[in-house]
């Protein structure tokens, strides 16, 4: 028994020299009457404790410095700022933008919290970029809006029954599909709902009663009553429970295209009190006028493309002029070639591609 105690203590004394830790030094016994240890000779220097660091991850980052994936994958990329781990990042930086693109802000951040960085590597990189990192701060904060503000100036308009048209106070107008707004399918319950709702003439959903009655037998003074009692309507429920969900992925594709801050929880649909019980509409304008301002619904398809191509070649002329009169035709140009390519996907002249390619051209 005595051998055993003696090879524990000298495996846990190695193991104390390992990792470093000092070893506690025997209890003091206080000299009786003076209050006080002894002085001892040669005391031994205890050296301190190493800090133990946590790694830091991707998601982290991103709230740490208020940048969006883009910037830190930008970093990664370029070689400023890559993680340690995981082990195969170069073959993620070469091949998984687009993927990100395409994904949803939930998957994002699980995707990015596996990206681990070392603290001292962090902190390196505040000290040498600070100034661009505060840079980015301000562009984040300028980009916090009021969020029922930013709604109820928004403009909506059905485009296809794949696509939408969205155009906030200021900007230009976007097409968007059902796949870029993380709508799973154009066949879900949502994507359905909203469709319908910017269809329609009122542009007003009725999702019926929140409560009902249900009759119950109960006996009272010796004879079986009806009595009715109030319960909760499931219908009602789940058309508002899918009313939630457009809003929310809305709001996301909102911030994802935008930069914007506005809160997942905001709801853009209201309670329209004058109407019947039940009736929800948007907070956001439903914009009808671009096609039947343009006066192009007596085209050919022949002719409408032909004017579609003039007005984009016309478009990108005064782009590149860029001078204070150019400016105000170019307004009404885009206004111009906006309300025919939309007519122009409604009456099915044009696939989805071709149609973004004019509305959202991309530049080199």
């Amino acid at each position: 028994m005595m051998e055993n105690k003696k090879g524990k203590e000298d495996i846990l004394k190695q193991l104390v020299q390992k990792m470093s830790i000092p070893k506690a030094p025997p209890p003091i016994t206080p000299v009786s009457g003076l209050g006080h240890a002894p002085k001892t000779s040669n005391p031994k220097t205890i050296e301190p404790q190493k800090e133990l660091t946590l790694p830091i991850t991707g998601t982290e980052l991103m709230k740490r410095w208020s940048i969006d994936f883009a910037t830190l994958f930008h970093f990664a990329r370029e070689g400023n700022l890559c993680p340690y781990e995981p082990d195969n990042f170069k073959d993620h930086v070469r091949f998984d933008f687009g993927f990100l693109t395409a994904i949803n802000t939930d998957e994002r951040a699980s995707y990015f919290s596996q990206w681990l960085y070392r603290k001292s590597a962090v902190e390196a990189f505040e000290n040498q970029y600070g100034n661009i990192l505060d840079e980015l701060r301000k562009n984040d904060q300028g980009h916090t809006v009021d969020p029922d503000a930013f709604i109820r100036g928004l403009k909506v308009e059905f485009c296809s029954d794949t696509s939408i048209n969205l155009q906030p106070k200021g900007k230009k107008l976007q097409n968007a599909t059902s796949k870029e707004m993380q709508f799973d399918r154009e066949n879900t319950k949502e994507w359905l709902t909203l469709i319908k709702i910017l269809k329609s003439e009122d542009h007003l959903h009725n999702i019926g009663k929140a409560h009902g009655t249900a009759s119950t037998a109960v006996e009272i003074d010796g004879k079986v009553r009806k009595v009715d009692n109030k319960v909760r309507c499931e219908e009602y429920d789940a058309k508002y429970k899918i009313l939630r969900s457009i809003s929310k992925k809305f709001v996301r594709f909102l911030n994802e295209k935008y930069k914007l801050q506005l809160p997942e929880s905001f709801q853009i649909f209201e309670l329209i009190k004058n109407e019947h019980t039940g009736t929800f509409g948007p907070k956001f304008i439903v914009s009808e006028l671009s096609t039947e301002d343009a006066h192009y619904d007596s085209y050919s398809k022949d002719e409408l493309i032909k004017e579609i191509e003039e007005l984009s070649s016309r478009k990108a002329a005064l782009e590149k002029r860029g001078d204070e009169n150019s400016e105000k035709n170019l307004h009404q140009i885009t206004d111009k070639l906006n309300a025919a390519v939309i007519l122009a996907m409604k009456k099915q002249f044009l696939g989805q591609n071709r149609a973004k390619s004019y509305l959202n051209p991309s530049k080199d």
